[in-house]
Formats: C-alpha cells, structure tokens, sequence
C-alpha cells in the first residue's frame, strides 16, 4: 500500500507532538504503508573539491563503492517501505561505475519518489536520457556561486561551464520527452556570495525551471579545504541591517514563487528572526520522531538513523541481521522519544531538512 507523498507530509507537519507523530508512523509501520525516507551512498568519493568540504578528488576503487548486488539485496528487502529513496549522502554518485543500473533498479521496484544529489559535473547525456525516460522524480544539484567566477572559486575543482553544459542538455531532452522529470532541486549554502548577488540565482532558477531551492546553513568543522575563503564567505560579515534586508527578500520570494509552484526551504530561524546568524537557531527539541521514518545508509552497510548521536548507528544493512536492527533502532527510537538521546541536533531545522 501506498500513501500520496504530500497527504503523508501535510499530516506529518500538522501534528505538533512527536509521540503523536511516531503513533502515526507506526501505526503506517504496522499497516505496511510506505513510510522510510533512506538517503544511501553507493560511493564515499568525490570528483571535486570546496572550500566548506572536506571531501578532495579521489578515485572510485572497488573499496570505496557498494557492489550492484548488495544494492539490489537491499532494494529487494525494503523497498515496500520506502517512500523517498536519496541516492547519495554526502559524496558523488555518478562516481560509482554503472551508476545508471543502480538508478533503473531502484525505479524498477515502483518506489513513489526516486532523487539523488550531484555537482553535476559527471551528468553525461547517456544519464540525463535516461533519468527522463524512467522518470526519476529529482535532481540535486549542488550550486554555490551566484556566477562562473564565484562558482569556480568557491566549488574550485568543478567546472561552471560543464555544468551548464550538461543542465542544458538535460532540459532540452526534457522539451523533446514533454516530460517534467526529473525535477531540479538547488542545494545552495548560506554563503555571503550567494546572498548578496541573489538576483543572479533568480535567473539561474528561471532558465533551468528549477522545482525546489534549499539553503543550507554553513557549517565549519575541522578538515575543510579552505578556512580563509569560508571567513571570507561567513554571512556573518554583513551587517545585521543588511542580514534583516536579505532575508526579507528571500522570505517574499519565497512567498511570490509559491504561486508559481517552486518550492523555497529556508531555515526557520531566518524566517522567524530576520536573521542568518548560526546562533539565532532553534534549541534542541525535547522529544524526535524523525528516528521513526528516516535512514542513513553509508556505501559500506553501515546504517543510522540519527546522524548526529553516535548511538543513534544502529548496524549494517549488509551484513546484520533484521532482527537485530530492529531491536536496536527500536531501543534508540525510544532514547529519541524521551529526549535521552545526544542532543547535537540542536542546531538542526529537523523539519524543513527531512520530511520533504
């Protein structure tokens, strides 16, 4: 059975209470409803490298990616409860060979919603035809660097010019198919480039009929590929005058392109206190349901159904068995209900980020 994705999220978003919220979830559990967002890395390498990442180019060897037909036991296994499948994390997907057939298989199985992440640079035209023809819903495309020269500053071993390249002939074969899919998402972070020069994003949105952009909040930890560009970039170099004008901005359009049906995610705490200062943000919730329905899957099996409590790592998909995750995402599921799990999510707008 089957659940209209909006219908689910609109229910979801209208219940207040978390142990609410997980009743409903497992009450979907017990009816075999979909109901699993799983975000799955097939790979943990990347092509590129950023200032804000930690990641740097690096080659796709046997160790690094899930073989096909561990996927595929995975897919077989789950499938029926999954109802958004993300195929990539935090790494490159088009990285992993034969990325297409672990796309198809997963199409196969008749899995309501069907995305996965990508700078864009891999998108060869083999790829993009075949998105359209088996109607994968999404495309994310990670885009920071309101033009070419921001851009290849910013994500400075990518390419503006082939990304370009290879968004238009993805929207050309669109037109050709008359088809709407795969729809483009814009992950964007919270950088002082992209703010302040948001009018060029406007027409970066219009031209490719982007569906959905979210902003990210910029989050420096250790390891990252370039500290001086990131200060340079922190919204924290605009005055608050000007933070409280920008996000006045992006609240109305947001707003304007509603009607439009393009969907702006900007974190609540933009919205609610004009400002984009990490500290402004929300403090932890004293109760989560988000372990009731959301998976992180590394390329290795490893599963987590909190990315932010170390116990919230529950086991490997490849080599557990299903009972024993299950009694263990049940005990941590608990934790997270009473609010006795880590609490380092406290800066994390749960809501908008995940029950999309």
């Amino acid at each position: 059975m089957s659940l209209n994705l909006r219908t689910l999220k609109k229910a979801y978003e209208l219940l207040k209470s978390d142990r609410v919220r997980a009743t409903l979830l497992k009450s979907m559990e017990f009816l075999n409803l979909r109901k699993d967002v799983v975000r799955l890395d097939t790979n943990d390498v990347c092509n590129i490298q950023c200032i804000m990442c930690k990641n740097k180019p690096q080659r796709c060897t046997p160790e690094h990616y899930t073989p096909l037909e561990d996927f595929k036991k995975y897919i077989d296994n789950f499938h029926s409860r999954i109802r958004l499948l993300y195929l990539s994390c935090g790494y490159e997907p088009l990285m992993t060979p034969d990325f297409p057939s672990y796309m198809s298989y997963a199409s196969s199985k008749k899995i309501p919603f069907i995305s996965f992440a990508t700078n864009g640079v891999l998108l060869k035209k083999e790829i993009a035809r075949q998105m359209v023809d088996q109607r994968i819903n999404e495309i994310i495309v990670s885009f920071n660097g309101p033009d070419r020269d921001n851009y290849n500053r910013i994500m400075f071993r990518s390419s503006y010019d082939r990304l370009i390249e290879n968004l238009t002939v993805l929207k050309e074969y669109k037109k050709k198919k008359n088809s709407p899919y795969p729809e483009i998402r814009l992950n964007m972070i919270l950088m002082k480039s992209n703010l302040v020069n948001f009018d060029k994003i406007v027409e970066f949105i219009d031209t490719y009929d982007v569906k959905t952009v979210q902003f990210r909040q910029l989050r420096v930890g250790q390891g990252i590929n370039d500290m001086d560009e990131i200060k340079k970039e922190s919204p924290d170099n605009l005055k608050p005058e000007e933070m409280k004008e920008i996000a006045g901005k992006l609240s109305d359009y947001a707003r304007k392109a509603s009607q439009s049906g393009i969907q702006v995610i900007i974190p609540s705490h933009i919205l609610q206190q004009g400002s984009i200062s990490p500290s402004a943000q929300v403090e932890k919730k004293k109760s989560c349901s988000v372990p009731f329905f959301s998976n992180w899957i590394e390329f290795d099996g490893t599963l987590k159904v909190c990315l932010y409590d170390p116990e919230g790592v529950v086991g490997n998909i490849y080599k557990d068995s299903h009972e024993e995750i299950g009694e263990k995402i049940e005990n941590y599921r608990k934790r997270a209900l009473s609010g006795a799990c880590a609490g380092n999510c406290k800066t994390m707008n749960l809501e908008t980020s995940l029950v999309i």
